[in-house]
């Protein structure tokens, strides 16, 4: 092995070990680089068993409001299919709970959707459903409050989230992260 093959495969290395901490593998940004799939029983990204497994979800929601807002997004005509995606997943989030931008980033690559954490963050903040959409519950992945526009129309600052979290039951430390795990138990993958 030459000089120049040992530098391309370290390089290589270091490359899968920083998409690796991301949670993603260097194939997702470049697919020829993807191995050949040993076959297995069910694709990696199956779509109609994820969104047969959202609606089942979706079946046995108790609360009549939630509902009524995912159908009110599914009819949104402004919004992407994306977009849909990310706000309804959003409405899964119990109240007295939270998520990070990054948990719905993993949740979205395992049903075989490419979105960008920021990009999560511009689709809540262009949240034209206002408080239906609980985006106030969703945060940093450091536990951290995000930026002032990643809270949604119908929260303003932080002191605000802090009273909303607050209010549903969600505790905060003295430096003022969140206490709780992050919510990471998304359903599916809802139909639109």
């Amino acid at each position: 092995m030459d000089h120049m093959e040992r530098v391309r495969r370290s390089c290589l290395r270091r490359e899968r070990k920083h998409w690796r901490k991301r949670g993603l593998e260097i194939w997702d940004l470049d697919p020829l680089m993807r191995p050949i799939p040993k076959p297995t029983g069910r694709r990696a990204f199956d779509l109609p068993y994820h969104e047969a497994r959202a609606d089942k979800y979706e079946a046995t929601e108790p609360q009549a409001e939630l509902t009524e807002t995912r159908r009110q997004i599914r009819a949104e005509p402004g919004l992407s299919h994306q977009c849909k995606i990310v706000l309804i997943l959003v409405t899964q989030i119990p109240r007295g709970r939270w998520t990070t931008y990054a948990t719905i980033h993993v949740h979205l690559l395992e049903m075989g959707y490419f979105c960008l954490e920021g990009q999560i963050g511009d689709v809540l903040a262009e949240n034209t459903l206002g408080g239906a959409v609980p985006c106030h519950r969703v945060i940093a992945k450091c536990g951290f409050l995000g930026r002032p526009m990643d809270l949604g129309r119908h929260c303003g600052n932080h002191e605000e989230v802090v009273e909303l979290l607050s209010e549903e039951g969600v505790k905060f430390r003295a430096d003022g992260s969140l206490t709780d795990d992050a919510f990471r138990d998304f359903v599916g993958c809802p139909r639109v």
